[in-house]
Formats: C-alpha cells, sequence, structure tokens
C-alpha cells in the first residue's frame, strides 16, 4: 500500500488466441447509446449530478486513493468484450468453433503520487477449457510490478504511442474466413486487371 495517490492512466486488456492477439483499452466503460439519448439526459435533470459522478460512471481513469481499489468488471465481461471487438461468436463462455483461447494480461499503466515516470502492474492469466466453460489460472501467484527505470521509461513510450494515436483496440487476430475473403477479393482484382 502506497502513501500517495496513484493516477490510472491506462487499463489494456490482451486475449491470446489460437489465431491472433486481441488488444484493447478498456480504461473507460462500455456504453450503448441510442438516438436520443442527450435529450433523455436533460429531461431527467442528470446535469444535478456532480461531474465526479458522471465522469466515474464513464471511465476507470482517475485517482485511487492510498488503500483504495477500482473494479474493472468481471473476467468472462472483459472477454465477451474482446471477443466482440472481433466478431467472435461465443458459446456460453467459450469461442465457437476450433477457436481456443490461451492466456488475458491486464496490463494497469498509472502515475504514482509527485513523479511524472508511468508505473504499471501486469498480470497474466491461462486458460483452462473444457467442453462448454473455460477456468482462469494466474501464471504466477503475485503481480509483476513494473517498475523498475527501465520499465518505466518502456511504459511512458507506451504511454505516448497510446495517446498519439487515440488507442482503442488494436489486433493481429486472423480468421480463416477473413483470410479466404482476401485471398478471393485479389483473385478477383487479378481477373479483372488481366481481362482490361
Amino acid at each position: 500500500m502506497s502513501a500517495e495517490s496513484v493516477f490510472i492512466e491506462y487499463i489494456i486488456a490482451k486475449l491470446e488466441t489460437s489465431e491472433g492477439v486481441i488488444t484493447m483499452d478498456v480504461t473507460d466503460f462500455e456504453q450503448d447509446y441510442n438516438e436520443g439519448d442527450e435529450d433523455d439526459q436533460k429531461r431527467t435533470g442528470s446535469s444535478d449530478k456532480p461531474l465526479s459522478m458522471s465522469v466515474k460512471e464513464n471511465t476507470r481513469q482517475g485517482p485511487i486513493e492510498p488503500g483504495g481499489f477500482i473494479h474493472i468488471g468481471t473476467f468472462c465481461e472483459l472477454i465477451q468484450r474482446l471477443a466482440r471487438s472481433e466478431g467472435i461468436q461465443m458459446e456460453t463462455d467459450a469461442p465457437e468453433g476450433n477457436l481456443e483461447f490461451h492466456r488475458l494480461t491486464l496490463r494497469l499503466i498509472g502515475i504514482y503520487g509527485p513523479e511524472n515516470m508511468p508505473i504499471g502492474a501486469e498480470r497474466s492469466f491461462d486458460f483452462k477449457a473444457s467442453e462448454s466453460h473455460f477456468g482462469l489460472v494466474p501464471t504466477s501467484w503475485d503481480t509483476k510490478q513494473l517498475a523498475s527505470m527501465w520499465q518505466r521509461r518502456q511504459l511512458r513510450k507506451s504511454v505516448e504511442t497510446l495517446n498519439a494515436t487515440d488507442f482503442s483496440s488494436s489486433s493481429s487476430f486472423q480468421r480463416a474466413d477473413r483470410e479466404q475473403g482476401v485471398d478471393n477479393r485479389s483473385a478477383a482484382e487479378q481477373a479483372s486487371r488481366a481481362g482490361r
């Protein structure tokens, strides 16, 4: 436990699968907005809420007091969010078809007290699958702290990259049907070019 507050900048989730890696910034809550939501907010007078309350309802970014914590959701919710971002169909708690989930890694990047160099923490969990369910087993008994000077420099570069690219997610995920669609398009393009 620290004597100073830690300001959370990013919470990054990385899902390693048999078909690639999906990485996503899960700092902000996933929200569904419908047409007219802005009008409903004005009518219900939700502007009566203090700004800090409305911000806390939308993001996990911000200070954590000494001894405090934040809730980032369940593992199942995080995995489903990552799967949805790539259009992966889920069958109860497991992916459909031959796709396998291997590892989930959560990385927190923050600023400690008056320092301007980020610090971090990371924890990984391996998937143990049965028929239509999965379990998560930590890869180590503790959370890996990213606090050495070299690690903090790497984290600062990561934060600069995330800020510069307005990062929300990235993926090396490649499904066989997507690859086939790309190959079909290039074959069609080649045939049309040959016919000219």
